[in-house]
């Protein structure tokens, strides 16, 4: 992780950096910062493969905020007082 921050302070306008570094962050389960990291190296290489990495990305993004954010059957729902 460390190493390709630094490769992307050095080369800002690499692509492939900030590419690996989203990789790594989305396979940590950070994935706002992975998607942040996919959509700069999109800007810099806007290729068809990096889109979809992207597209994924948010979608994966979109479903867990959306699991979060439901109800949790097992729970009994509150009463107000």
């Amino acid at each position: 992780m460390k190493l390709t921050q630094d490769l992307v302070a050095a080369h800002p306008d690499d692509y492939y950096a900030h590419y690996y570094l989203g990789y790594i962050f989305v396979e940590m389960g950070d994935l706002t910062h992975g998607e942040a990291e996919y959509s700069r190296a999109y800007e810099l290489w806007p290729s068809e493969d990096m889109q979809k990495k992207l597209e994924a990305v948010r979608k994966r993004r979109e479903s867990e905020t959306s699991k979060t954010n439901q109800p949790n059957p097992t729970l009994p729902p509150t009463v107000p007082r």
